[in-house]
């Protein structure tokens, strides 16, 4: 018997939550740069950003030593 998709999570749309920050005017300039090379706002460059390196690392001690995650605690 053939399984049917009766709902499709994936098309939910996911409530979002504000953050603000202070960065320092280099890093400022380069997200300026990213997005505009991307064709993205400097917001949606930030909250991609951010979000991929969430899913890619479980922790963060410093700037460059940040513990990825392993396959058993990866988010999708």
């Amino acid at each position: 018997m053939e399984k049917k998709i009766i709902f499709n999570f994936q098309n939910l749309k996911i409530p979002k939550k504000t953050v603000t920050c202070d960065i320092p005017q280099q890093i400022e300039e380069v997200l300026f740069m990213s997005a505009h090379h991307s064709g993205r706002s400097r917001k949606k460059e930030a909250e991609m950003r951010l979000e991929d390196h969430i899913r890619r690392f479980s922790s963060i001690e410093s700037v460059g030593n940040a513990t990825e995650r392993d396959e058993s605690n990866h988010l999708e």
